[in-house]
């Protein structure tokens, strides 16, 4: 039992000691992107659907010579044939048309977040009548707002959410690497 525990303890020792610095290369990532998103908004957008775009290209490339290579072995090779296909025109499409991909995907993501604000917001207003509160009407006028101002206004909506992603990243980024400065202390006070 005791030696169990002992072992028990050396791996999360072992956890500890190799998980701060990769949180740390996580929190560096993730602040270096939220700072590119806010200070080079379309670049930075546009750089990441190339990445996504190769991806696709590569993935789709892959799985259309596993489809045809081992078809006799694989019963529903054609789904995997139909994707591989789709991922080769989706990547070449955001390989080459990276503007245009980017708005479309923006357009859509931005009509989801319109509908879903508006959504929300309809249904915190109905909810009031449950609960009374002066607060919760407010702020479901101010979700339905922003709804609406998602359809009114796309381009400064669209804007509006890479500069909100960004920021979001950057403070996710700064709080993952101050929780691996923690965790370095933790594995530091453990090799003791």
């Amino acid at each position: 039992m005791l030696l169990a525990k002992k072992k028990s303890v050396n791996q999360i020792e072992q956890v500890v000691k190799t998980a701060w610095w990769i949180l740390l290369l996580r929190g560096v990532a993730f602040a270096i992107l939220g700072i590119l998103l806010l200070f080079r908004p379309i670049e930075t957008t546009t750089l990441l659907i190339w990445v996504f775009g190769l991806y696709l290209l590569v993935d789709g490339i892959f799985s259309t010579i596993f489809s045809i290579a081992y078809h006799a072995k694989i019963k529903k090779w054609g789904i995997l044939l139909i994707q591989g296909l789709l991922g080769i025109f989706v990547g070449l499409f955001a390989l080459f048309r990276p503007v245009f991909f980017t708005t479309m995907a923006e357009i859509s993501l931005l009509l989801l977040i319109g509908i879903a604000l508006i959504v929300f917001g309809v249904m915190q207003v109905f909810a009031t009548l449950e609960f009374k509160s002066w607060s919760m009407f407010i702020s479901g006028i101010i979700l339905i707002l922003l709804g609406i101002l998602y359809f009114a206004r796309p381009a400064l909506s669209a804007m509006l959410f890479i500069y909100i992603v960004g920021g979001l990243m950057l403070v996710g980024g700064l709080a993952c690497i101050w929780y691996a400065f923690q965790l370095e202390q933790v594995a530091k006070r453990l090799e003791k």
